[in-house]
């Protein structure tokens, strides 16, 4: 009636031997895997395997819904940081084409009116800074045919170039002042009083900085000059009027001393016509932000307004 069960065979039976195994090291896993490795293999449980697969489908949105203003953040400061390092490339870029073209604009206007009348390297240079700058002194013009079309050509280039290196200039000094504007005075609630305020200081240091000091400096340099003179020479040359009746280093540039020194003194002379002009740009675009940001005030409370009547 009952069959003899099967004889086991429990011997010789071999022992499989462990090979000794050094400290694991723990490895990353993500909630993917640790997911997939819980989750039962084979048919011997399909609803663990449908309840995992519903905690996966419901997990997984709400840790994407949580990750993603992370990733958001992340992209958005890499831009940041690209843009930033794209406009900083951009403007020594454009200060480099600035300074290249009174370089190689001083060799062609030397070469073209050195046939009619000897005429120094940096003489040339500085008459190229006179044109890009529209200051147009007049102690230093062009005789030849060649000379006058070399100048319009290059005024053409080199002037549309200065405007936007400045207009770049001044809105990057624009939001610095931004910056310190926030800080400083973000308790005052008055945009306008903010607004008067941040162009005074501005105003006043740019006096300060590109007016008196200099002034001083052109004083002590120069021959015969008063601190009136400097200071009457440094607002001709930044307001671009240039009537010529007082022009720095005139006698280095005409070559009546000629030596390193007043070279050297001619280069920071184009420096600081060219640092001296980013003043009256960063109060433009401070103006231009004001007034635009003002517009948008105005517009703002009408629509406030108007709002508030159809309610009413």
């Amino acid at each position: 009636m009952f069959e003899p069960l099967p004889s086991l065979q429990l011997w010789p039976y071999k022992i499989p031997r462990s090979r000794p195994q050094g400290p694991s090291k723990p490895r990353p896993v993500s909630l993917e895997s640790s997911l997939v490795s819980v989750s039962p293999r084979g048919s011997e449980s399909r609803g663990a395997d449908s309840t995992l697969t519903r905690l996966d489908s419901r997990l997984w949105p709400s840790l994407k819904a949580v990750a993603a203003p992370q990733q958001l953040l992340l992209s958005e400061n890499g831009r940041q940081k690209g843009t930033k390092m794209n406009t900083h490339l951009k403007l020594a870029l454009l200060v480099a084409s600035l300074f290249l073209s009174f370089f190689v604009g001083a060799a062609i206007f030397q070469s073209i009116e050195d046939d009619d009348r000897p005429v120094l390297y940096f003489e040339s240079y500085y008459f190229c800074v006179t044109v890009t700058t529209t200051t147009g002194y007049g102690y230093v013009y062009p005789v030849t045919t060649g000379g006058k079309f070399f100048t319009l050509f290059y005024a053409l280039v080199t002037i549309p170039l200065l405007v936007i290196t400045l207009a770049d200039i001044g809105r990057k000094l624009a939001n610095l002042i931004g910056l310190a504007e926030a800080k400083v005075l973000g308790r005052v609630k008055n945009r306008h009083l903010r607004f008067t305020m941040i162009v005074t200081v501005t105003l006043l240091s740019g006096v300060v900085v590109f007016l008196l000091i200099p002034g001083a400096i052109f004083t002590a340099l120069e021959e015969y000059w008063t601190f009136m003179d400097g200071f009457y020479y440094a607002f001709v040359t930044l307001s671009t009027v240039g009537f010529g009746d007082l022009v720095a280093g005139m006698t280095m540039v005409l070559g009546l001393n000629e030596s390193a020194s007043s070279n050297v003194y001619i280069v920071a002379l184009s420096m600081y016509t060219l640092l001296g002009l980013t003043w009256p740009a960063t109060l433009w675009v401070l103006a231009a932000d004001y007034l635009y940001g003002s517009k948008g005030t105005e517009q703002g409370q009408e629509k406030e307004q108007k709002t508030e009547d159809v309610a009413m």
